[in-house]
């Protein structure tokens, strides 16, 4: 049903327009529903593959990653990451202890002449995995959503979608990193290496949102731009902190 002289049909939470394929009002929380969500997750892997290609070389490329999604911004992508990240994170940080606790038996063993006691001590944290769901989704979907409610005051018209879809594939650097965490933490050499690999994939990333969303802050809030993005690159130095300090522990001597 055509929306009435004089009235413009409203942008859902997603950005959709506020009538439904059958001509029916959605109402206001008609984002909800299932196609609300369904064409964001109509991309196939050679799209994913693309956007993260474009992700690892938006930092230094020209042509926005904005630009590209910004008439099809998919979750699919972004979901896939995050889930990806936190399983790889937690197999890798508790596999990094159980290493460590070895070599910390094999030192002993050295002492105490052959007991192995040692090696039954090591025990898998599985809180490491809710852990890592919180850090990674909390990070995207969360972060995202502050994003876009901060901006929708200041009269942003940016979608809650598109802002989730840059969140997500700025994740993508993440992804080797998240392997390294697998490096024993106590070998200075490896934990340095860690540390260099961590740091740079926080740079990285936050290049890459930096570059994607100055513009729309800059346009919707001129006179809060820097604080806005001062404080998201703030928020990726604890994603990458946390991943030192919990993930990896980087304080273990």
């Amino acid at each position: 049903m055509a929306a009435r002289k004089g009235e413009e049909p409203s942008a859902g939470l997603l950005g959709e327009g506020g009538t439904s394929t059958s001509g029916q009002q959605t109402g206001r929380w008609g984002w909800v529903s299932l196609k609300g969500f369904q064409k964001h997750f109509d991309v196939d892997t050679e799209d994913v593959l693309s956007r993260m290609k474009n992700t690892l070389a938006g930092g230094f490329c020209r042509g926005s990653f904005i630009e590209t999604t910004q008439d099809k911004a998919d979750l699919y992508g972004p979901f896939w990451i995050a889930t990806t990240l936190v399983f790889i994170t937690a197999v890798s940080s508790n596999f990094q202890s159980y290493i460590n606790e070895i070599e910390d038996a094999d030192e002993k063993e050295k002492d105490d002449k052959g007991d192995d006691k040692g090696h039954n001590k090591w025990v898998s944290d599985y809180n490491k995995i809710p852990y890592a769901a919180c850090l990674y989704y909390g990070y995207v979907f969360f972060l995202g959503l502050v994003l876009w409610a901060t901006l929708k005051c200041f009269s942003s018209r940016m979608k809650l979608t598109q802002i989730w879809c840059i969140y997500g594939y700025s994740l993508t650097v993440f992804l080797p990193v998240s392997i390294v965490l697998i490096l024993p933490s106590n070998h200075v050499v490896l934990k340095m290496l860690t540390v260099v690999l961590v740091v740079a994939a926080v740079l990285l990333s936050s290049i890459f949102l930096i570059r994607n969303f100055r513009e729309d802050i800059s346009t919707a809030a001129p006179g809060k731009s820097l604080v806005i993005m001062t404080i998201m690159v703030a928020f990726n130095v604890i994603l990458g902190l946390v991943l030192l300090f919990y993930f990896q522990d980087v304080a273990t001597t």
